[in-house]
């Protein structure tokens, strides 16, 4: 298996992991605009939101990944510019999606109250969109051979070995490899994207047929994704940071993602009359006029 996609020019290349990670931002901005409606936003706040969400998302999740993994980056030996390097080079990887969901949700947050925008509602139409690039997001960590698996049993049929060099073959090399592979260990990378990609469509039926207040389909994605993310988390073999006996991911969806959303359901259901409805747009969206308006100055 290999991580590069293109080789370019001087030594640089494309990594599978930067292709994936383009597909699903730009699945989500498609998939954001078929659904703005359900928000009563417009066009120009979808190309904002997904522009700051992501910069912000990045930078978050960066941030948690060279706390999680401080050894990776952190050497005295190396120098200061290498060490600066290694913190902003994503090519091959190297992000955790929690620390981008916190700092892609501080922007939205930011962005909806400067624009008197229904956070709510807008958090609800982010939420299939968010997994859905979560979803090809894992593709790309599969590709690149982080995240990995545990070692798997020899009764199960899907066992992932990867090649010399790479995470599971540092972390679990096959003892009898002769060329320094790993030992077959869970795809769950691909698990997790098979199930982001599941939870995607069930929000967006929520969403379209289902929805009773504002926030509902946010509460719902981090209910959803909380429990599958902590199921997965038992069968990933890359962690070696534990807290009250889970792994950091697991301690953020009991502790964070499961309270948060039982805020914005209760939240939700306070103004559960307050239900942002596609047919609220047929004179045009509040924000749809304003930018029309500004075009026009």
């Amino acid at each position: 298996m290999d991580p590069i996609a293109f080789d370019m020019w001087k030594g640089f290349s494309i990594h599978w992991y930067g292709v994936w990670i383009a597909v699903g931002f730009l699945a989500s901005v498609f998939l954001m605009l078929k659904v703005r409606k359900y928000a009563d936003i417009s066009d120009d706040n979808v190309y904002s939101i997904t522009m700051l969400a992501l910069i912000a998302g990045i930078l978050g999740a960066r941030i948690f990944y060279a706390a999680q993994f401080h050894e990776q980056f952190f050497d005295m030996n190396e120098g200061l510019f290498p060490m600066l390097f290694k913190l902003v080079n994503i090519r091959t990887g190297g992000i955790v999606f929690y620390g981008g969901f916190i700092g892609g949700f501080t922007a939205i947050c930011i962005y909806s109250k400067r624009k008197k925008i229904d956070l709510l509602a807008l958090l609800d139409i982010l939420a299939p969109a968010i997994i859905l690039a979560h979803g090809f997001g894992r593709i790309g960590c599969f590709m690149q051979g982080c995240c990995c698996g545990g070692p798997a049993p020899e009764w199960f049929p899907c066992g992932i070995t990867y090649p010399h060099g790479s995470l599971a073959a540092r972390l679990y090399p096959a003892i009898l490899s002769a060329t320094g592979s790993s030992v077959p260990v869970y795809p769950v990378q691909l698990f997790e994207a098979a199930g982001n990609f599941i939870l995607c469509g069930f929000l967006l039926w929520l969403l379209i047929r289902k929805r009773k207040f504002n926030g509902m389909i946010a509460a719902a994605y981090l209910v959803l994704y909380g429990v599958l993310r902590f199921l997965l988390e038992f069968l990933r073999g890359d962690h070696t940071d534990f807290l009250l006996g889970m792994t950091p991911a697991q301690n953020i969806a009991l502790f964070l993602m499961l309270p948060t959303a039982i805020v914005i359901w209760i939240a939700g259901k306070k103004c559960a009359g307050k239900t942002t409805e596609p047919e609220t747009q047929a004179e045009g969206s509040p924000n749809e006029k304003e930018n029309g308006n500004a075009g026009k100055n």
